[in-house]
């Protein structure tokens, strides 16, 4: 199970990304050059790395999600997510597009930072906190800026991880 989770002592905790984001769930720099072009891309990127997964049923569920509105959030953030019915875990990817794309979200502002949720179709409340934990998490320029300007993957992730553990630890500085 990955919500939830038991420590060592046997205390349960709330979900980290860092228990399902690898570095390998990480797109450095994402050539899309539009809304569309990037769910495919992501979704490709994701059945490729997650076996059992059909990146077009993905892409269809990703795009049907936006239809319903955008997933753009304020600054340069947008969370893509959806559920998938075939799916037993939760899968995340972080992917970074520098020039951006226009997720025709409110602020009418190009997203740079993306952080694509999948979860099983019956979770809606885990996805829920998850999400919200996501976007808690982006808040700080400061981080974003980070993001942006990573080398590697590696170092994307180890930022991820450090944000997360400092919000996990109640050390959390939005």
């Amino acid at each position: 199970m990955v919500y939830g989770l038991l420590t060592k002592n046997n205390r349960s905790r709330t979900m980290i990304l860092g228990d399902v984001l690898s570095a390998n769930d990480i797109i450095e720099n994402s050539k899309a050059g539009s809304k569309e072009e990037f769910i495919r891309e992501v979704s490709q990127f994701i059945a490729k790395n997650h076996r059992g997964i059909d990146p077009k049923e993905l892409e269809n569920i990703l795009i049907e999600r936006e239809k319903l509105g955008s997933t753009g959030l304020e600054e340069e953030i947008a969370i893509p997510h959806g559920k998938l019915k075939s799916l037993s875990e939760y899968v995340i990817c972080f992917a970074r597009n520098l020039k951006g794309i226009d997720f025709l979200s409110l602020d009418r502002k190009l997203k740079k930072l993306f952080f694509v949720v999948i979860v099983p179709a019956n979770n809606q409340t885990k996805q829920l906190k998850l999400l919200a934990r996501i976007s808690k998490i982006v808040k700080n320029k400061e981080f974003r800026k980070k993001l942006l300007e990573a080398k590697t993957a590696r170092e994307i992730h180890q930022l991820i991880e450090e944000r997360d553990s400092a919000f996990e630890e109640n050390n959390f500085i939005a």
